[in-house]
């Protein structure tokens, strides 16, 4: 199979920013990768609050999905370090 490199077309993005404005961005040890955390003061998004309130409503005698609400709640819910 042949493949043919066109170049940029009209419009098309180079770069897309995967963030909210709501957000701060924070470096990481890799110069390439970056951890998003919510300001101070912002609240969770009412459709992932949502998410979370319904994770392990069904089986709450699964020490394993308990201990994964919690986790995904405190990456949430946690302050900008």
């Amino acid at each position: 199979m042949k493949i043919e490199i066109t170049g940029v077309r009209p419009g098309e993005k180079l770069f897309e920013e995967l963030y909210l404005d709501s957000e701060s961005i924070n470096p990481t040890a890799h110069p390439q990768v970056f951890c998003l955390r919510p300001e101070s003061g912002h609240q969770v998004d009412p459709a992932v609050q949502m998410c979370l309130d319904r994770l392990g409503t069904d089986d709450k005698d699964d020490p394993a999905l308990e201990q994964g609400r919690f986790q995904l709640n405190q990456l949430i819910q946690s302050p900008a370090a």
